[in-house]
């Protein structure tokens, strides 16, 4: 019975640690993107955690929401979080393919950002994605 209540313990604070990165996030795009909405957000399941339009159709933000020191990581089926190779597989496997379309075709522009909550959960900070050769120059990838 101890390792059951464990397990669920760490299961809840793992579900209350995405909650409070994705309404910081969320709080962080409406602020410093009003020229944005967001088309998904706040779904169960793997994928991407916010995907956000630009009104005039002419971009897509795929934002990754992270609770405080939390760091990107990596699935053996998909490879690290937020590389090109994760982006495609993750955008192949959604049932709405308009990122996949978009990653396909070149339009719109498909940019990831990585939105970390501050320490309190009041706040959030943009963090640039890594620079190594994983990961599209700045952000874009298509």
């Amino acid at each position: 019975p101890g390792n059951y209540r464990h397990g669920q313990v760490e299961n809840a604070k793992k579900r209350i640690s995405e909650a409070i990165g994705e309404l910081a996030a969320s709080n962080y795009m409406s602020k410093n993107y009003p020229d944005y909405e967001m088309v998904r957000g706040f779904a169960e399941g793997k994928g991407v955690d916010q995907i956000w339009v630009k009104k005039d159709g002419s971009e897509i933000i795929v934002v990754e929401a992270k609770a405080n020191g939390s760091p990107l990581g990596t699935t053996e089926s998909k490879g690290r979080q937020m590389s090109q190779e994760w982006m495609d597989k993750t955008a192949a496997s959604m049932k709405d393919k308009t990122l996949e379309n978009a990653l396909n075709n070149g339009d719109p522009k498909v940019k990831g950002i990585v939105v970390e909550a501050d320490k309190d959960g009041q706040g959030a900070t943009e963090r640039p994605l890594p620079t190594d050769t994983d990961y599209p120059d700045n952000g874009i990838y298509n």
